[in-house]
């Protein structure tokens, strides 16, 4: 939809499927669509939502991270799409002014380059 210019499309498809992947604990599909709405919110001219959408996001990939056992988080922040969130988003929040934020992303990325948790 966003390929599109529907961003208004996605974002109401976006809300439905963190609606229905809460109900179900779908933290993968949470947080994908959490990525959704913020693209969707940032075409909008909605940043600060925009910002929001991908903190929320963080936060449910952190939550699936710390699931993990400690042998298989390095490979799960190695992956291209993690590691692409990862950096986009941390560099958005640093544009937001929300450095904090930022910087917790940017240690997940620091602690697989030390071969740390």
């Amino acid at each position: 939809l966003l390929a599109r210019g529907r961003a208004e499309a996605a974002r109401s498809e976006a809300l439905e499927a963190i609606s229905m992947a809460r109900r179900f604990s779908g933290r993968p599909t949470l947080w994908r669509a959490q990525v959704t709405l913020g693209e969707a919110l940032e075409k909008l001219g909605r940043s600060a939502e925009a910002l929001d959408a991908y903190a929320e996001a963080a936060r449910n990939l952190q939550w699936i991270r710390e699931g993990l056992r400690p042998e298989h988080q390095a490979s799960f922040v190695r992956r291209p799409d993690i590691r692409a969130f990862v950096l986009e988003t941390a560099e958005a929040l640093d544009a937001g002014q929300r450095p904090a934020e930022a910087d917790d992303l940017r240690q997940w990325l620091e602690s697989d380059d030390r071969g740390e948790r």
